[in-house]
């Protein structure tokens, strides 16, 4: 590795932040960069251009995002034009165009994960992105430092990651909404055929996830079921489709009715998925931890659950 005689290929203005860069390939031709930057008004993400990753041109900037931005381009699912997806740290993301080097926005923002415990996510680039977009992120627990001598009760690190996830843009009334899911791949981590979970008609049910498991439910209620896992929980309403989470984010659901859910548990988090539309992400020790779902009606769950294999040999 040769370091270039000419750096710095892009200089701070006045001293302040500048880091983060986020490559990708540009419309029309060369390289783009989304740059965490600080201006007079705060934080900003900054976009530039170039032939040759020597040479860059400064396009334009977009207000209020904060560390490690990512810019991509999705197709929607059910028919559109494609539109370009941009978040920041806290995966507030946002939808709309990118033309001559400038991101419109269109609506509101919205969350990627609707959790407690997700930052800094990215994307990979060079992978097909027919099926989706695929994410990670950085699954932090405010509780705990990041440092491995002062970590996760009995872990070796100070935080992890989520399971990687395909995102996905599709139209709506509203707007474009992102949906994100496990990768496929996931399944295949999964042991034998599963064993059953059956039970109806119950006001409350108990059930003991896999320490590392994978476990898919319909929960069919009347009334809005609350589902909690430890000192977390979310509640889903089947007549409108709302669902609020720990953690003070909340999301309108496209489809209503009985909820499908699928739980992914490890040793320190425990993530959700509500719908194949929203995930909700947090860190938490899970050992003798069950999922404890309750209503104030009579419901019934069914579904499947899986230890999972590690990957680790």
């Amino acid at each position: 590795f040769t370091l270039f005689e000419d750096n710095p290929c892009i200089p701070t203005e006045d001293g302040k932040s500048w880091r983060d860069p986020r490559l990708f390939e540009y419309p029309g031709g060369g390289f783009g960069a989304a740059v965490y930057e600080t201006d007079e008004t705060g934080n900003c993400v900054t976009f530039y251009h170039s032939d040759d990753l020597h040479h860059w041109t400064r396009l334009s900037r977009a207000e209020d995002l904060y560390e490690c931005p990512d810019l991509f381009r999705l197709t929607p699912v059910n028919g559109g034009e494609p539109r370009w997806v941009l978040y920041g740290a806290d995966g507030m993301y946002r939808v709309g165009t990118f033309e001559d080097g400038r991101f419109t926005q269109e609506g509101g923002k919205l969350p990627l994960d609707c959790g407690s415990c997700t930052y800094a996510g990215q994307t990979w680039n060079h992978h097909d992105d027919s099926a989706g977009r695929m994410h990670i992120s950085f699954m932090t627990d405010w509780r705990y430092s990041w440092s491995a001598n002062r970590s996760y009760p009995d872990m070796p690190f100070g935080a992890c990651m989520t399971v990687p996830c395909l995102l996905t843009l599709t139209s709506t009334p509203d707007g474009c909404r992102v949906c994100r899911n496990p990768i496929p791949e996931i399944a295949s981590l999964r042991e034998g055929e599963g064993e059953p979970v059956a039970c109806s008609p119950v006001c409350n049910v108990s059930i003991e996830p896999h320490l590392s498991g994978d476990m898919e439910l319909v929960i069919d209620a009347q009334h809005p079921v609350t589902v909690r896992a430890g000192g977390v929980s979310f509640l889903y309403d089947p007549h409108t489709g709302e669902a609020r989470f720990y953690g003070g984010r909340s999301m309108r659901l496209r489809q209503t009715g009985p909820l499908r859910l699928r739980v992914l548990t490890d040793r320190t988090s425990c993530e959700f998925f509500l719908q194949g539309e929203a995930s909700a992400s947090y860190g938490l020790s899970m050992r003798d931890v069950p999922i404890e779902i309750s209503s104030a009606t009579a419901f019934s769950v069914q579904g499947r659950r899986w230890r999972m294999r590690s990957i680790w040999e």
